[in-house]
């Protein structure tokens, strides 16, 4: 069981950590090699830009020099594109050691996993120093269903459309698939719809593939958007629903504090926190609950 988990859990954290990462070297091969060619071309700006508020001349200015001439464009703005190269590798780095941190989390995961009962009593006995032993069995059975509620219901969900969508685009050819997963994974955490995301991308296939192909994408693209309304009733567990505000103010702080790992689990900390919260409000305190289930006294 421990072994299975292991290999499950990891074929999901490192096929789509590759598929990312091979979409990103592509891009940035294809690119390279257009640049080197000579074919690469920067379509000129529309009038609008200069419209632009603050910086709308000066955005209008460098994009009509890149248009124009690219390789005079790298040469003027060499230190800004070195700023910007250096601020994505940071981030591309920062992004490997989420990637490991996940794997070290799935290795800690299945060292709990094999050790399943002696943790369950280790956790029984926490909750009754906390809450007393009268109530420890119904805050370790709210505990276990917000986290797997909020995990399989929400972040399973994401999960899945954006490793489906991801996998869409990259049999369509849509440049940057792995970037574009990863926004669609964001999104729908967010509980937003991923349709924002594979909406340009089937138009940008209709715009260069054939009509099969980009019918095809089409009505992948609709399935995969709108499949939460399927695999939410599933996955979702019974009875421990959580705000949608809740969940998006995890999402956010925690992916403001740690990144992609923390989108995970400030989800899933900040619901537990809403939910044992609700259930401590809802609570009476156990000397009126014992004396209102005592009996009266008699004369």
């Amino acid at each position: 069981m421990s072994a299975d988990f292991a290999l499950v859990g990891l074929g999901i954290v490192l096929v789509p950590a590759w598929l990312f990462a091979a979409s990103i070297f592509e891009s940035i091969r294809g690119f390279a090699e257009a640049v080197n060619a000579g074919s690469f071309a920067v379509p000129l700006p529309s009038e609008r830009v200069q419209e632009w508020p603050l910086v709308g001349e000066r955005v209008f200015e460098a994009w009509s020099a890149a248009a124009t001439n690219f390789e005079s464009f790298l040469e003027a703005y060499s230190g800004q594109l070195k700023d910007v190269a250096a601020f994505a590798a940071g981030k591309a780095a920062r992004l490997g050691v989420t990637v490991l941190m996940f794997v070290f989390s799935i290795v800690i995961a299945v060292a709990m996993l094999a050790n399943d009962v002696a943790i369950k009593a280790a956790m029984h006995r926490l909750f009754a120093r906390l809450v007393g032993e009268e109530r420890a069995d119904d805050v370790l059975s709210l505990t276990t269903a917000t986290i797997r509620s909020v995990t399989m219901g929400v972040l399973g969900v994401a999960f899945i459309q954006a490793v489906l969508g991801g996998l869409g685009m990259v049999v369509a050819g849509v440049p940057g698939a792995g970037v574009w997963a990863v926004v669609i994974l964001v999104l729908a955490i967010a509980q937003l719809p991923p349709l924002l995301v594979l909406l340009p991308a089937m138009i940008y296939v209709f715009a260069h593939a054939s009509t099969t192909m980009a019918v095809v994408f089409m009505v992948w693209s609709i399935a995969v958007s709108f499949s939460d309304s399927l695999l939410k009733p599933l996955l979702l567990g019974r009875g421990v629903d959580v705000p949608t505000l809740v969940i998006l103010l995890g999402a956010i702080g925690g992916m403001i504090m740690s990144g992609i790992l923390g989108l995970f689990v400030g989800a899933v900390v900040l619901a537990l926190g809403y939910k044992m919260l609700i259930a401590w409000l809802d609570l009476a305190p156990l000397d009126e609950a014992q004396s209102r289930s005592d009996p009266a006294p008699t004369s």
